[in-house]
C-alpha cells in the first residue's frame, strides 16, 4: 500500500512538473510574439511617418485662402465677407445712434447701428428679412433682435434683392451699454449658416 501511495505521489509530481514546464514554454512564446509585434508596429509607424513627411515635401503648396470667410468662423472683422447660401454678406461697420424725443432707449440702453451689404449671387430674386436674419450679441452672448426707430437711416437691406444685384443699408439694435463689446450675426433662415462680426464702435 505504501509503495502504491509513493508511486502515485511520484506520478502526480511528474505531472505537475510537466504542466509547469508547458506553462513556462507558452509564456516564453507569448512574450516573444509580443516583442516581435511591438517591433513590427514601431517599424510601420516609422515608415508611415517617413512617407507622410515625403508627401508633404513633394506635394504642392496649400491653395490660397478665399476672399470670403468660411461660415461659422467668428468673430470676423468689419469689411470681411462671408458666403451664406445664396448671398454674399459684408458687415461694413457700426455706429451709435443718438436718441431723440421720439427715439429713446430704455435707461442703461443705447442704439447701435450696423451697416451691411448683401449680394444676391443667384439668377433668381432673393427675399431678405432683417428681423429673421440679423441679431446682436452682447459680451455674455445674450441675443437682441432688430429695433425699429423713427429716424432716417442710411439705406435698408429689407426686401427683395434682384438676381445678381446687391443692396447696402443699416439695421438698428437696442442693447445695454454695459453689454459691450458687441457682435452682430447674420443667419440664413433656411439652412442655418451664419456669420458673426465683431462690432467696433467709434
Amino acid at each position: 500500500m505504501q509503495l502504491r501511495h509513493s508511486h502515485a505521489l511520484l506520478y502526480r509530481a511528474a505531472g505537475l512538473l510537466l504542466l509547469a514546464s508547458a506553462f513556462m514554454t507558452l509564456t516564453a512564446e507569448s512574450s516573444s510574439c509580443a516583442n516581435n509585434n511591438n517591433k513590427s508596429g514601431s517599424s510601420n509607424t516609422t515608415n508611415n511617418s517617413s512617407s507622410s513627411s515625403g508627401a508633404g515635401a513633394s506635394g504642392s503648396a496649400a491653395p490660397a485662402a478665399s476672399k470670403a470667410a468660411a461660415p461659422g468662423k467668428s468673430p470676423l472683422q468689419a469689411g470681411q465677407s462671408v458666403k451664406l447660401g445664396d448671398v454674399l454678406v459684408t458687415f461694413n461697420g457700426g455706429r451709435i445712434l443718438q436718441p431723440t424725443d421720439f427715439d429713446k432707449p430704455k435707461d442703461g440702453d443705447q442704439y447701435v447701428v450696423t451697416d451691411f451689404t448683401v449680394e444676391n449671387t443667384t439668377d433668381k430674386p432673393y427675399n431678405l428679412s432683417t428681423l429673421l436674419s440679423l441679431s446682436m450679441l452682447d459680451k455674455d452672448s445674450r441675443k437682441y433682435d432688430e429695433t425699429i426707430v423713427g429716424q432716417k437711416l442710411n439705406g435698408s437691406i429689407e426686401g427683395t434683392i434682384p438676381p445678381k444685384d446687391k443692396v447696402t443699408g443699416e439695421v438698428v439694435f437696442e442693447v445695454p451699454v454695459a453689454g459691450a463689446p458687441y457682435a452682430v450675426r447674420y443667419t440664413q433662415p433656411l439652412g442655418g449658416d451664419s456669420g458673426t462680426w465683431a462690432v467696433t464702435l467709434p
